[in-house]
C-alpha cells in the first residue's frame, strides 16, 4: 500500500519512464477504486485497514468536531476554542476504536497476519489498532525491506504500508525530485518482491488516495467572522460551525470558490458510505463543508500550507490504482 499514489500520478510516472521496474512487470490484472470522502489518509487508510466505510468507522476526516472542541485524528489531540491543546486520554482513544481491524478478524479465523511499516510507527495508537492481530515487522529505511519479504511469503495475509511518497508530495509537491526519488525506491522494492515471491503468493498494489499540487487560500476575514469556534476538516474539505444567522452568509462567501454542501446533504447523498451510526457522528462534520473547485487549499490561521495535498473529490485525488499479480 503506497500512501498517496493516485491512478493519475501512476499513469504519468509510467508514461515518463519513472517506474522502469513496474513497466517491465505489468500486472495480470489492473483496475481502479474510488477513495473515501474526504480523500484523506485518516478516512481512507482506516477504511482499508478495517474494510468499513467512514460512516461505520467514524473516521470522517483529518479533524472532527467533538462538542465545542476539534479532534486531530492523526495525532489524537483535542483543541478547545480557548486555544488549549492536549493529548486524548485512554478513554477517549478507546472510543475512537469502534471497529476491529481486518487483521484481528482474520487472525480470529486462524489466518496468520503480518504488518510491515516504518519502525517508528510501532506502539503508536494507529498502528496498534490497524495491526491488532498481526505480527509487526518494522523497517528503518527501504534498504531493510527486502529482508522482510520472506516473512510476507509465509501462508496468510501481509499488509505492507509505505508512507514516504505521500510525505514527499506534501513537502515538495507531486512530480518533485524528492517525490520521484521515493517512488523510484519503491519501484525497486516492488521488483524485488515480485521476482522472489513463490508461485502461490498473490500481490496487490493499491493506494488510499491521490495527490494534486495546490496554492494556499487563506479564508477571508468576512468568513472567519461567521465562525462559531474552530474550523475542522482539511484544506481540501473545510468544515465549520457558525454563529446564529451566519451560515447563509458563510455559504455565499465560500460558494465563490468552492462547492458547498450542508452536513445533511453530505450524509443524504452517501458521501461517507452510509448513514451516521450515531447523532454524535452526524455532528462531527459541522454545518457546512467547502470543497475547492480549483487547485488550492483553504489554509486557516495556524495551519501549514502543503505543496501537494488531497481531501477533495477531483479525479486525481479520488481515483486510486489496484494492480494484481497472481
Amino acid at each position: 500500500m503506497i500512501d498517496g499514489l493516485g491512478e493519475h500520478q501512476l499513469q504519468a510516472y509510467l508514461a515518463s519512464g519513472q517506474l522502469p521496474e513496474l513497466a517491465r512487470r505489468l500486472p495480470e490484472w489492473r483496475g481502479t477504486l474510488t477513495s473515501t470522502f474526504p480523500s484523506t489518509t485518516m478516512s481512507a487508510m482506516t477504511t482499508l485497514y478495517m474494510a468499513e466505510p467512514p460512516a461505520v468507522t467514524g473516521w470522517l476526516g483529518y479533524s472532527l468536531f467533538d462538542g465545542d472542541d476539534v479532534l486531530d485524528m492523526l495525532f489524537q489531540r483535542r483543541a478547545t476554542p480557548q486555544g488549549e491543546v492536549r493529548a486524548l486520554n485512554s478513554a477517549e482513544l478507546a472510543r475512537l476504536r469502534g471497529v476491529d481491524s481486518q487483521a484481528k478478524r482474520l487472525s480470529a479465523l486462524g489466518v496468520p497476519c503480518r504488518h510491515i511499516a516504518p519502525a517508528t510507527f510501532q506502539n503508536t495508537f494507529l498502528t496498534d489498532w490497524f495491526s491488532e492481530g498481526a505480527d509487526f515487522l518494522g523497517y528503518e529505511n527501504h534498504a531493510d525491506v527486502p529482508a522482510l519479504w520472506p516473512a510476507a511469503f509465509q501462508p496468510g495475509y501481509t499488509l505492507a504500508y509505505f508512507p514516504e511518497y505521500d510525505t514527499a508530495c506534501h513537502a515538495y509537491g507531486v512530480g518533485s525530485p524528492q517525490a520521484v526519488a521515493e517512488l523510484r525506491s519503491l519501484d525497486g522494492l516492488l521488483a524485488a518482491l515480485l521476482d522472489s515471491r513463490p508461485r502461490d503468493c498473490a500481490v496487490l498494489l493499491l493506494a488510499d488516495h491521490g495527490h494534486i499540487n495546490v496554492a494556499a487560500l487563506p479564508p477571508s476575514a468576512e468568513y472567519l467572522a461567521c465562525l462559531n469556534g474552530l474550523p475542522a476538516g482539511e484544506g481540501r474539505a473545510l468544515t465549520a460551525r457558525f454563529l446564529p444567522g451566519k451560515a447563509e452568509a458563510a455559504r455565499h462567501l465560500l460558494s465563490e470558490v468552492a462547492e458547498v454542501l450542508t452536513a445533511d446533504e453530505l450524509w443524504a447523498q452517501g458521501w461517507y458510505g452510509g448513514p451516521p451510526q450515531t447523532e454524535a457522528d452526524r455532528a462531527r462534520v459541522g454545518e457546512l463543508t467547502a470543497v475547492p473547485r480549483s487547485h488550492f487549499q483553504f489554509v486557516p490561521p495556524g495551519r501549514p500550507h502543503l505543496r501537494g495535498t488531497h481531501g477533495g473529490w477531483t479525479e486525481a485525488e479520488m481515483r486510486v490504482p489496484v494492480l494484481c499479480w497472481r
